[in-house]
């Protein structure tokens, strides 16, 4: 019974100091919106621009991939910082402006990720692979 509570006590601990943590996360993004959005617009924009002509350029996978997770790193934390203001209402057309922005370029990386060569390849490889071990006399490759 005594282990419960103590359980009980541990749990309720650590949701207030995660919520905590959330509050303190969203008064710091709000109170340094300038500095964040100046830093998160041209990353966004630079990262989707890099992975479009790395993708254009056929560069190995490696730095696609490295390339494509940074434009969805600073596209969600894009969302999140928006989140905030959208939290205590603020609602302007510059938090929706912020917001089109950082989906439109996760989606159009996205797009590009999806569409390069090498993902092609490695789809049609893959399920080549899978319908010769089911099917393997049907289909002749």
């Amino acid at each position: 019974m005594g282990g419960t509570v103590l359980w009980a006590i541990a749990a309720e601990i650590f949701i207030f100091e995660s919520m905590n943590l959330i509050t303190w996360l969203a008064d710091f993004s709000r109170g340094h919106c300038v500095g964040i959005c100046a830093a998160l617009v041209p990353s966004i924009l630079l990262c989707t621009t890099i992975c479009a002509v790395l993708i254009a350029l056929d560069r190995p996978r490696w730095s696609v991939n490295t390339t494509y997770f940074a434009t969805l790193a600073a596209c969600g934390v894009m969302v999140l910082h928006v989140a905030s203001w959208f939290s205590i209402g603020v609602i302007t057309p510059v938090t929706f402006i912020l917001l089109g922005l950082s989906l439109s370029c996760g989606s159009l990386a996205t797009l590009f990720w999806r569409c390069s060569p090498q993902w092609q390849e490695f789809c049609h490889s893959g399920l080549r692979e899978i319908i010769k071990a089911k099917w393997p006399q049907t289909l002749k490759i």
